[in-house]
C-alpha cells in the first residue's frame, strides 16, 4: 500500500512538472528511493481517449481508434483504482477535492462556514459575474464550508492583485473581496510565498479555463453564472 501511494503521488507531482517545467515540484531521487522509475517518455497522437466497456471487461480506445489500452486505470487526483465503468463515470464528471493530494486551504484563498458540506469556488478578484455567486454561498446557511480559490484569468491585472492576495492573511483576502477592495494591492512589492504557484499547478491540472467555477459537495462542478445556487449545491438544479 505505501508503495501504491508514493507512486500516485509520484505521478501528480510528474505530471506538475510538465505542466510548470520552471517549478522544481519533482524530486527525481526522492522518487527513485520510492522504487519509482521513470525510464522513458513517449507522447502518444491522439488527444481524446474513450473507455469501452464489454461485459466484465474494459478497454481503453484513442479516438481514432488506433490504440487499445488494456490494464488498470488510476485515478491520481483521487489515488483511487477504477475498476467499473461507473467509477470512470463518476471520475470525470465530478472533482472530489478531499481525496486530492493538495489541501485547497494552502493555495491562494481563503475560507467560510463550519459545515460539513465542503463547496468549492474559483474566482477572479475581477471577475464581475462572480461576485452574486460568491453572495449567494454566504446565504446558504450552516451546514456549508466554502473554500474560494483565487485564480486569475482577466489579464495583467489581475494576475498581479492575485499574487499580492497570496501574502495576506485569510482573513484579509475574504475582507477584500466581499468589498472588492483591491486597487492598492498594485503597489505592493510582489509576494513571494509558493502559495500563488501551487494554485496555478492545481489549475493548471485541473484545466480551469473560466470564472467562476462552482463544485458542490457531491462533486458535481458547473462554470459560469448560476440562478439557483442553492437548488445546484443540493442536486436539484
Amino acid at each position: 500500500m505505501p508503495l501504491i501511494k508514493n507512486f500516485l503521488l509520484a505521478c501528480f507531482f510528474f505530471a506538475s512538472s510538465l505542466l510548470l517545467a520552471d517549478m522544481p515540484v519533482i524530486d527525481i531521487k526522492a522518487i527513485e528511493k520510492a522504487g519509482i522509475f521513470f525510464d522513458g517518455i513517449v507522447e502518444l497522437p491522439t488527444k481524446n481517449m474513450r473507455a469501452l466497456k464489454k461485459g466484465n471487461r474494459i478497454a481503453f480506445v484513442s479516438e481514432n481508434g488506433r490504440y487499445v489500452i488494456k490494464g488498470e486505470l488510476i485515478d491520481v487526483w483521487q489515488k483511487k483504482k477504477l475498476t467499473t465503468i461507473e467509477d470512470i463515470k463518476d471520475s470525470v464528471s465530478r472533482l472530489h477535492f478531499g481525496k486530492m493530494v493538495y489541501d485547497l486551504k494552502d493555495l491562494n484563498s481563503f475560507t467560510f462556514g463550519q459545515g460539513n458540506k465542503a463547496i468549492t469556488l474559483f474566482t477572479d478578484p475581477l471577475c464581475k459575474s462572480c461576485k452574486g455567486l460568491l453572495k449567494a454561498l454566504y446565504q446558504l446557511g450552516e451546514d456549508y464550508e466554502v473554500t474560494v480559490v483565487i485564480h486569475p484569468l482577466l489579464g495583467k491585472e489581475s494576475a498581479a492583485i492575485s499574487n499580492r492576495l497570496a501574502c495576506l492573511e485569510k482573513s484579509e483576502k475574504e475582507r477584500r473581496f466581499k468589498q472588492s477592495d483591491f486597487k492598492d494591492l498594485l503597489s505592493k512589492p510582489l509576494c513571494t510565498k509558493d502559495t500563488f504557484k501551487k494554485t496555478s499547478i492545481l489549475t493548471s491540472i485541473l484545466d480551469v479555463h473560466t470564472v467562476p467555477l462552482l463544485v458542490a459537495p457531491d462533486g458535481r462542478f458547473r462554470y459560469g453564472i448560476i440562478d439557483d445556487v442553492a437548488s445546484f449545491i443540493q442536486g436539484e438544479g
